[in-house]
């Protein structure tokens, strides 16, 4: 008689249902970012992203950024921000706030961004009707930068983030989503750059997770300080 261990049944079967239940989704994120300096300290940004599913083939969310950061020194910096995201019949209203912390070893550069994430959405009902409920996808978001100077026009950089749910009716507060990063910054002109990137996110301990595969083109460029 074969025995059969029922703590490896379990397990394999946890873990067949946990992949028949991911979806899959290979998308395209593009965006143009401008950073305003207002003082040596202050410092305005805007960008507008738009969000393509399915490689390109229909576009799920544009992004519309509003930030504001205050840098204390070259280390630490506090920033809030507030983006509009419109999708067909409904939008969601999002409000950041950020604590940075940025450093260098040598010729490698890393950064460590703490955000708290609320969301507000609305939405065109079937009757017309509008209607505004608190979203329940606020999370802590923890976020780890390493970049390597190569003295050259090209930086890569990888990364990872860890998101933290929290206030959520359905499920108890808990991290549930992960992105890994791979990706290389350009200096195209002064104060311009690219930044191509590969990003990778899973959803964890939820019902019905997303696994998704992240193309990230996105423009940057700084104007000239508008006080000294």
């Amino acid at each position: 008689m074969i025995k059969i261990n029922k703590k490896l049944v379990l397990v394999l079967i946890f873990l067949s249902n946990t992949l028949l239940s991911q979806t899959y989704d290979d998308e395209i994120w593009s965006g143009l970012e401008i950073e305003i300096p207002i003082t040596k300290k202050l410092e305005m940004s805007l960008e507008h992203d738009i969000r393509w599913i399915n490689w390109t083939q229909t576009i799920d969310w544009q992004i519309t950024d509003l930030g504001l950061a205050y840098s204390f020194n070259k280390q630490f910096k506090l920033s809030a921000s507030y983006n509009y995201r419109s999708r067909k019949d409904n939008w969601q209203h999002v409000f950041n706030g950020n604590f940075n912390y940025d450093n260098n070893f040598g010729k490698f550069k890393y950064s460590y961004r703490l955000r708290y994430q609320e969301k507000y959405r609305w939405k065109i009902t079937k009757k017309k009707r509008l209607t505004e409920r608190k979203s329940d996808e606020d999370h802590i978001r923890n976020r780890f930068m390493l970049e390597y100077d190569t003295d050259m026009w090209l930086t890569p950089f990888t990364g990872a983030e860890l998101y933290y749910l929290v206030n959520n009716d359905e499920y108890s507060d808990r991290f549930d989503v992960l992105r890994l990063y791979l990706g290389v910054d350009i200096d195209t002109f002064k104060d311009q750059k690219l930044t191509i990137y590969y990003m990778a996110e899973h959803e964890f301990n939820v019902l019905n997770p997303n696994t998704s595969n992240v193309i990230g083109i996105f423009y940057s460029f700084s104007l000239p300080r508008l006080f000294n």
